[in-house]
């Protein structure tokens, strides 16, 4: 859901206010159907060699379908949205780890938080990662553990707030090569040049 469908909903609970205004005081209550679903890649080269030591961008692309509805006194519910910075279908509080699992190679940098992934939006990890000087040269998946946390039910009356939130813990797979270093001749090795 983006940020003009989100925008789009605050606005109709305000238009809506008139209408419903004249209404009896009863609970309001708002649930978004679905949750964030967190996807992961790598940003830019997934190719390291033996024995190198480098930064890997992973990104993280929340890419869930999220379906709001409401019941009640809309601007009840509006007020609330607004004053909690409830964003429809966000990843709150998000976290990732990259792990080297079978791969043979160093993971250097542990669990890094990224706050707020909105729907359709992307953030990035940068872990740095240092391959075995003896690496098998191949193709490796490296696990990545994502947690975050989502809003699934909102209820409001005349005496309460009540924002239900949802904790999800994940792994994704993104996909590094190692590839053997290139040879040296051995003219640039003894620094001989060509003779005539």
């Amino acid at each position: 859901m983006t940020a003009e469908r989100t925008a789009a909903i605050v606005a109709a609970a305000l238009v809506l206010v008139s209408a419903l205004g004249s209404a009896p005081a009863a609970a309001a209550t708002y649930e978004e159907l679905g949750d964030p679903t967190v996807e992961t890649t790598v940003q830019g080269s997934d190719v390291f060699a033996p024995g190198e030591s480098r930064t890997l961008t992973v990104g993280l692309r929340n890419t869930g379908v999220t379906v709001t509805s409401w019941d009640g006194r809309v601007s009840d519910l509006a007020a609330v949205i607004e004053s909690q910075g409830i964003r429809p279908g966000a990843a709150l509080s998000t976290a990732a780890q990259v792990r080297a699992g079978d791969a043979p190679l160093d993971v250097r940098t542990g669990r890094q938080s990224v706050g707020t992934v909105a729907a359709d939006a992307d953030a990035r990890v940068p872990v740095r990662v240092e391959v075995d000087e003896n690496a098998t040269p191949g193709v490796y998946r490296l696990p990545v553990e994502v947690q975050y946390r989502y809003v699934e039910t909102i209820i409001v009356d005349a005496n309460r707030q009540h924002v239900a939130r949802n904790a999800e813990t994940v792994t994704r797979h993104v996909t590094v090569r190692v590839e053997p270093r290139a040879r040296r001749s051995v003219a640039e090795t003894t620094g001989a040049g060509p003779t005539e």
